[in-house]
């Protein structure tokens, strides 16, 4: 529930501190770890930008911010914006150490993460086919993060999965 994963009690806003420890990780294997934690931080703020919101709520950026939940007066908030101080890093990071495919990999991801946290910007929509036909649309964080835990699960059965089981779409 995202009210539970976001509000300032929650579990959500709890793990933050753990998520920026992840984002401080630098060898190659911390890029897998880096982004999932970009991922979930977006989640995390995805869920608490969506409190009190109605389907119905149109607007600006800024009329969504302050219409809907934000970390600003929070007890979190100085946690948010030293995260999104390391995901703008992140997004730009220029590290020599890294394979220049792994460099580009991850200002790809923290792009997508820094938009979110600073505009309130969904990520981008992804549209997979499956069977004859059918497409699942992933437009929100949840979805994104949901869909890639169950192709990590599934692996080679995802796409069957997608076409034949209707709880999975």
């Amino acid at each position: 529930d995202g009210a539970a994963l976001a509000s300032d009690d929650g579990v959500g806003a709890e793990m933050l501190m753990t998520f920026a420890e992840c984002l401080e990780e630098g060898d190659a294997a911390g890029l897998a770890l880096r982004a999932a934690a970009g991922e979930c931080v977006a989640l995390v703020h995805e869920a608490r930008v969506g409190l009190g919101a109605d389907d119905d709520d149109v607007g600006n950026t800024t009329q969504r911010r302050y219409q809907r939940g934000s970390w600003d007066g929070s007890d979190w908030e100085g946690h948010v914006d030293e995260l999104r101080l390391r995901i703008s890093e992140l997004s730009v990071g220029s590290a020599k150490s890294m394979a220049k495919k792994a460099r580009k990999e991850q200002r790809h991801i923290f792009r997508e993460v820094a938009a979110t946290l600073e505009d309130d910007e969904p990520p981008p929509e992804r549209v997979i086919s499956f069977g004859r036909g059918g497409t699942l649309r992933v437009s929100s964080w949840e979805t994104a993060v949901r869909c890639d835990f169950l192709r990590e699960c599934l692996q080679g059965g995802f796409q069957a999965h997608l076409a034949a089981n209707v709880d999975v779409r």
